[in-house]
């Protein structure tokens, strides 16, 4: 589960968020300094804040320790504390502040460099111990006596034969596209093959697109070094011609040649999953970050990817464990409906039997059981005068009855109740 939190971060490219409003109607010499300032602002806010939700989403993670959970806290606190004290678009209208110079934007850059690795560090760290601990958890049977949580579904070997079965087959899709994806793109000698990668986005829907970037990484990540956001990125320049003002909630196809309005669509369908599997508050920061930088006219990719590997992995977990609860369900309906089955069987020929026994018994192939009789847990019962008599066969029932001073005949054969009433 814990994937999309990164360690690299490039502060020597300027991608851009919104840009302070300048008045154009009167010259202004200094316009295009503080253009090339605001933006380096608000990138290196993009930055911090980016970092604080990759953070706060590993905090909701079950397994943690509380010491670790103090620990990332303290992370988090750190970070926010540093971007109280950077500059903000805001902060330079409100007149609170100046425009900071270049000499004193490159230290806040390099500031923000030293506390971001700083916490990447400490979250890598964290994450391999939780990748073991998952591991050694997953190896061992689950113990009762356990402090540990991790994820691990609870269901009958029935139900885990499903799982690994439908697990197997939404990976098998997944790969299809992945195969297409990368035949058009790493995997094209020759430059890039739209069509091809077309064909495999085209199949992205919201039901698999969390697996495709999941089973990228697990594919080519490696030994390619990227994601496929990554590689989708660069068959395009920074330059984002088509997304300006897309609703998030609609797929977009008006540039067939414009790799952006795959990432767009991808994001989409992980914004309809999120929603349907009641994760999307949980997400909703790292969604805001990948919807407004998608919607920039130069996109800070690093962002957008940390964005959707982290939405991803989210919920590519949550859809396992979805997986695994249908499974267990359905497969307890079969066994509850196979259980009825059988005892519905067993009281048939139980019975039958009893019945047989009567008339032979008592020589009457009219008899017929009567309504009083009841047949539960593997015993007739029937209930005199508030009293209750068991018997696991037509002889010990009637000798139960009998023994209590009453007839069996009126009390257990329908026709001898009939006659007396």
């Amino acid at each position: 589960m814990i994937q999309g939190i990164g360690t690299n971060y490039n502060l020597g490219y300027m991608p851009s968020m919104s840009t302070a409003p300048v008045n154009t109607s009167v010259y202004d010499p200094s316009y295009g300094y503080k253009q090339m300032i605001s933006m380096r602002i608000n990138s290196l806010n993009a930055k911090v804040m980016s970092q604080i939700s990759s953070l706060t989403q590993l905090m909701n993670y079950q397994g943690l320790k509380p010491e670790e959970r103090d620990a990332l806290q303290k992370q988090i606190d750190k970070l926010k504390e540093f971007l109280e004290k950077i500059p903000t678009i805001q902060k330079i209208l409100e007149g609170k502040i100046n425009y900071p110079s270049a000499e004193e934007m490159t230290e806040y850059e390099s500031s923000a460099k030293d506390v971001i690795e700083s916490s990447a560090q400490h979250v890598t760290s964290l994450i391999e111990k939780l990748k073991k601990r998952a591991e050694k958890a997953s190896q061992a049977e689950p113990s009762e006596n356990s402090d540990e949580s991790s994820y691990t579904p609870e269901i009958s070997e029935e139900a885990k034969k499903d799982f690994d079965k439908k697990l197997k087959n939404n990976k098998s899709k997944a790969l299809d596209i992945i195969q297409d994806i990368y035949s058009g793109s790493l995997g094209n000698t020759w430059g890039t093959d739209y069509k091809k990668i077309r064909k495999g986005t085209a199949k992205i829907n919201k039901d698999n697109v969390a697996d495709v970037i999941i089973y990228w990484e697990e594919q080519f990540a490696s030994t390619k070094g990227k994601s496929i956001i990554k590689a989708l990125f660069d068959e395009e320049h920074m330059w984002n011609p088509s997304l300006h003002g897309k609703d998030q909630n609609k797929l977009n196809d008006n540039n067939k040649a414009n790799n952006m309005d795959m990432l767009w669509n991808m994001s989409v369908c992980l914004k309809q999953k999120a929603k349907e599997l009641d994760l999307y508050n949980d997400l909703a920061g790292q969604f805001t970050i990948l919807f407004d930088e998608l919607d920039d006219t130069f996109v800070d990719q690093e962002a957008v990817e940390e964005a959707m590997k982290t939405i991803a992995a989210t919920i590519y977990q949550k859809q396992a464990e979805k997986l695994a609860e249908d499974v267990q369900k359905a497969s307890e309906n079969k066994v509850s409906k196979e259980q009825k089955a059988e005892e519905a069987k067993k009281e048939t020929e139980a019975k039958d039997l009893f019945i047989a026994d009567m008339r032979e018994i008592w020589d009457d192939e009219d008899l017929e059981i009567s309504g009083k009789v009841k047949y539960e847990d593997g015993e007739f019962k029937v209930r005199i005068n508030g009293e209750e008599y068991t018997g696991s066969s037509f002889k010990a029932l009637a000798k139960a009855v009998e023994d209590a001073g009453y007839d069996p005949r009126i009390y257990l054969s329908k026709q001898k109740v009939d006659t007396k009433a």
